[in-house]
């Protein structure tokens, strides 16, 4: 088993250890906590489990889009990801919504 996939696995589980939990959520750095648990409050009001860095394949501490990204086969309803996407936005590298996947998008007005 790959790292990525055990990390995961631990991840999905933790909702199912702790029932207060309703999902753990990876986002790209410590930053991005209010923003997105305001937004899931809105959306669904529970209590959700930040995650805002992981350990890559090498086993050292990784943060960001590319590494939420890589979680994308292990996503369900207890472990997904929420990113923005105005950094790509500013590369032109476009990510299709995708189930498990969340994002926000600055208005361009």
């Amino acid at each position: 088993m790959n790292r990525i996939y055990q990390q995961a696995l631990y991840y999905s589980n933790i909702p199912l250890r702790d029932r207060s939990i309703k999902a753990v959520v990876h986002l790209e750095n410590t930053d991005d906590v209010p923003f997105w648990n305001n937004q899931l409050q809105e959306a669904h009001p529970a209590k959700y489990r930040f995650i805002t860095y992981s350990k890559n394949e090498k086993g050292t501490d990784s943060r960001g889009c590319e590494q939420c990204l890589r979680y994308k086969p292990y996503l369900n309803k207890r472990f997904f990801i929420c990113i923005d996407s105005d950094l790509r936005l500013l590369r032109g590298v476009w990510i299709e919504p995708y189930k498990h996947v969340y994002k926000f998008k600055l208005p361009t007005d």
